[in-house]
This record gives structure tokens, C-alpha cells and sequence, in this order.
């Protein structure tokens, strides 16, 4: 009974080490949480973490949801002519499954989670420091705000993800707020609220400024005590005019944006310069998304043949630069009805559902925030088609959702 003792203690401490470890590795490299998701899975093995999953209901329920829409991934590479490609689609999305089952026996206590999300947020301001010091030691007369965003190829990373990583880094430091000390606390959210403007993405700012409204609405209906959220609401506006005024690429999102003509789309390289992807983009891509899936809506082209069919739409509409970029179609439901069709939709939207319709009955408001932003991203990018977003939701996703149902519920707090 002792050495049980002992080695469950030992466990115990492993996970406190290495989940913090994980959350810091995450902005900066995958091969870091391979090896860290590796020796996750040793010490399940080795602490018989099969039983945890026969012995939770939650457990059990988020292992067969996202078991069975990984299955359908399987399914879909048996008519599939890209095996090539549907294996590597497999491989990314076996996180999905992987750590459903992998956390499924981790005690995840207020200090677990508590120390996770600080080690995230500390991961992801450090790896924007690194980003900054990589431009300006190799490209500083570029302009800060124009071109830095480029930078982000050091660790690997679109902007698109890394925004969205800032995004909850932002958050789970409003959540971890009473941990910090006020001008630490101050520092953080304007350091992250920087990254916002300097690796840009249309959604991100566009959710974290709902976000301000909504805590404007809160404070008004509950509280009465707005000063501040006007006064976060103002500075988001002055600092998104300032920035506007100043970054190439955030004037050109935006104007970009507010130009979309849909007919007369801008989509060869003679009409758009090379390597720029406008709103123009993403339209014929979504259009050309739907066509695929008018022509296959039931069960969709199989796993490995996305691409396959997009090339051929963007042939028929002389998408130069979605040809030779070989684009996916840059939103996660549009790519999910092109593989399995409207089965597999329905699938993956109901596993999202229901997560969340569990979370909000615990009152798990921090999961139930994160999805938001997930589900929002999801609109704009084929998020779960790269490891960077793959990792990212499933490692979250679980903890968060678990930590939601073995926890008793907390009241809402601003």
C-alpha cells in the first residue's frame, strides 16, 4: 500500500511538472510537445490510465465524441484516392483523441489549471519578445509594425495561429487576474494587447473588442461601475486608429476588407501582389468549397482528396494563386463538409455542441470562452489542418472541460 502511495504521489508530481511544461512549449515548438505528449503517455501507461476512462462519464463521453469523429476520419480514407494526404491528415487530428484519452486520469485541481494557463500566457509573451528581437536584429529597417508579423517563420507559425494563441493567452490572464500583482497584471494585458496589433488577424480583434463590449455590457447591468471598461473600450479604439495609421498590414486588412467587390474578385497575381491573401481569397475559396460540396453532399470526397478537388475549382476559376499555393479552404467547417460531407458535419458540430451544452451546465464559463474563440477562428481558417492549431484545440479544449466537470462550479466574476 505504500509503494502504491508513493508512486501515485510521484504521477501526481509528474503531471504538475509536466502540463505547466507543455503550456510553455506550446507558442514556441511542436517537436517540445511531441516529446512532452510522449511522456504523457508513458506514465499513462504506466498509472493504468485506462481505468480513469472506464470510471469517469465524462471521460467516457469526450473519448467516444471525439473518438467516433476521428473515426470518420478513417472511414473517409477508403474513398479516398490521396492516401498520401489522408494519412496526414489522420496524424494531425489524432491529437483530438489522443488527449482526451491522455488527461483522462490527471487530478486537475485550481493549481494545475491555475499554473497551466500562467505558464501558457508567460510562453506565448516570451515567444513574442523573441519574434520582436528576430526582426529587429536581422530586418529592422523594415518598420516594426509593417513587416514583423513575417518574423513569426522563426517559430514556425502563421499569424493567423499565434494571433489566436494571444487571443487566449488574453483570456486566461483576465481569469488569473486576482494571481497578479496590478502593474505586472497592467503590463501583461498591454504587452498581449500589442501582439494583437503587430501580428494582426481581422477575427482576433474583432472578438477581443466584443469582448470589451460584452464586459462593458456586464459592468453596466450589474455593477454600475463602467469607468473602466470605457475606459479599455476607448483605449482599444485609440490604439486600432494609431495602429491603422501606422502598420501597412493592418491598413491594408481592413481596407481590403471594406474594397471586397464579390463581382469582381481580385485573384490572380497581376491584380494582387505576390503572397498577399485578401478577403478576395477567402471568397472563391468558400465558393469554390461550396461547389465541391454540391457535388458530393453526403458523405464528401474522403479525407485525403480536399485539395485534389480545390485545385480543379481553382483551375475552373483561374485562381492563380491557389493553384500554386495549394490552398485548403480556409474555414474548418466548409473543409469538414468537403471530406465527409453533411454526416460529417452534423458529426463534428454536434461533439462541439454538446461539450459546450456540459460546460455551460457546470457553469465551466472559461472552456465555454475558449470555444468561442475557437469556433469563430474556425470561420476564417482550416484550423485542425495543421498541427499548430490541431494541438492547440485538443490539449485545451480537454483541459479546460475537464477541469470544468471535476470541479465544483464557480460564480461568474468581472
Amino acid at each position: 500500500m505504500q509503494i502504491f502511495s508513493i508512486s501515485s504521489t510521484a504521477i501526481n508530481k509528474a503531471y504538475q511538472l509536466l502540463i505547466p511544461l507543455y503550456c510553455f512549449a506550446l507558442p514556441f515548438s511542436m517537436k517540445v510537445t511531441n516529446i512532452l505528449t510522449l511522456l504523457l503517455a508513458v506514465i499513462w501507461i504506466t498509472n493504468k490510465g485506462w481505468k480513469s476512462i472506464l470510471q469517469s462519464e465524462h471521460a467516457r463521453f469526450l473519448v467516444l465524441a471525439w473518438g467516433g469523429y476521428f473515426l470518420l476520419q478513417v472511414i473517409g480514407c477508403f474513398y479516398s484516392e490521396g492516401l498520401d494526404t489522408a494519412f496526414g491528415g489522420l496524424e494531425k487530428k489524432l491529437v483530438i483523441i489522443v488527449f482526451p484519452i491522455l488527461l483522462a486520469n490527471v487530478k486537475i485541481d485550481s493549481q494545475l489549471l491555475n499554473n497551466a494557463l500562467r505558464s501558457f500566457i508567460i510562453g506565448v509573451l516570451l515567444a513574442g519578445i523573441l519574434v520582436i528581437a528576430h526582426f529587429y536584429i536581422y530586418t529592422p529597417e523594415k518598420g516594426l509594425f509593417n513587416v514583423v508579423h513575417f518574423s513569426l517563420r522563426i517559430l514556425k507559425i502563421d499569424p493567423i495561429y499565434f494571433s489566436s494563441y494571444v487571443l487566449a493567452a488574453l483570456v486566461f490572464l483576465f481569469y488569473l487576474r486576482k494571481n497578479f500583482q496590478i502593474p505586472l497584471l497592467l503590463l501583461f494585458f498591454l504587452l498581449l494587447g500589442f501582439y494583437l496589433f503587430i501580428f494582426p488577424s481581422r477575427m482576433t480583434l474583432f472578438l477581443f473588442f466584443v469582448m470589451i463590449v460584452f464586459y462593458f455590457i456586464f459592468q453596466l447591468l450589474k455593477s454600475k461601475k463602467i469607468l473602466i471598461p470605457i475606459g479599455i473600450m476607448v483605449s482599444f479604439l485609440v490604439a486600432f486608429f494609431i495602429m491603422y495609421q501606422q502598420s501597412y498590414i493592418l491598413k491594408w486588412k481592413f481596407d481590403d476588407l471594406i474594397g471586397l467587390d464579390l463581382n469582381n474578385l481580385k485573384i490572380n497575381k497581376k491584380e494582387m501582389g505576390e503572397g498577399d491573401h485578401g478577403v478576395d481569397y477567402r471568397v472563391i475559396k468558400w465558393q469554390s468549397a461550396i461547389n465541391i460540396i454540391r457535388e458530393n453532399p453526403i458523405l464528401g470526397v474522403g479525407t485525403g482528396d480536399e485539395k485534389n478537388e480545390l485545385l480543379m475549382q481553382y483551375k475552373n476559376h483561374n485562381f492563380v494563386q491557389g493553384m500554386e499555393k495549394t490552398y485548403n479552404a480556409h474555414n474548418e467547417y466548409l473543409s469538414e463538409a468537403i471530406r465527409h460531407g453533411i454526416i460529417g458535419l452534423l458529426i463534428f458540430c454536434l461533439v462541439l455542441f454538446l461539450t459546450i451544452k456540459i460546460s455551460y451546465k457546470n457553469q465551466n464559463y472559461l472552456f465555454i470562452a475558449f470555444m468561442v474563440i475557437i469556433l469563430c477562428i474556425f470561420l476564417i481558417e482550416s484550423y485542425l489542418s495543421r498541427q499548430r492549431g490541431a494541438v492547440f484545440f485538443a490539449f485545451f479544449s480537454t483541459l479546460l472541460f475537464y477541469y470544468g466537470v471535476t470541479n465544483p462550479p464557480k460564480k461568474l466574476s468581472f
